[in-house]
């Protein structure tokens, strides 16, 4: 790809565990930070600078819009405050509820039985295949923001694989 040839020129190495994620480390004081997914573009890091100049070679070589200060990425809400930045995922949840017509289930505390077995249930109606998969699926992207998920996920999402 060449955006991933012009990144690594301008210095910054790729995350082995990360596709499309980017940093540049001058110091442990000094990092930035470049995440791509398909179009859509965030720097992000300590230095100023170092930001302003990663953006403006980008610009050059690319068709690029700047959308200024991070408020919303890949289906996820950013808010600054005095302490930090809090993300949420709000939107996406009420869509997904939405999608799959449960916004009027239930709420659990405990997403997973504690050694619980995952089989084929014989006794039961036949889920629709697709459908469970697209809901298992879309539940994956949640846990970027909802940890506590993520061990029910992946066991949910293990089976349909």
């Amino acid at each position: 790809m060449i955006i991933d040839h012009i990144i690594i020129q301008l210095g910054l190495k790729r995350c082995t565990d990360k596709y499309g994620m980017y940093v540049l480390s001058l110091s442990d004081n000094d990092i930035t930070m470049r995440c791509l997914y398909v179009d859509d573009l965030l720097i992000t890091g300590n230095n100023k600078d170092a930001i302003k100049n990663l953006k403006f070679i980008m610009h050059y070589e690319f068709e690029m819009t700047g959308l200024g200060k991070l408020s919303y990425f890949l289906g996820t809400k950013f808010i600054t405050i005095k302490l930090g930045i809090v993300m949420h995922q709000q939107k996406y949840i009420c869509e997904l509820l939405d999608r799959f017509d449960m916004t009027n289930c239930n709420t659990i505390i405990n997403q997973s039985e504690t050694n619980a077995k995952v089989d084929e249930c014989i006794t039961k109606d036949k889920v629709e295949v697709t459908m469970f998969k697209h809901m298992a699926g879309s539940q994956r992207y949640l846990c970027n923001s909802k940890p506590d998920i993520c061990f029910a996920v992946s066991i949910i999402n293990g089976k349909h694989e």
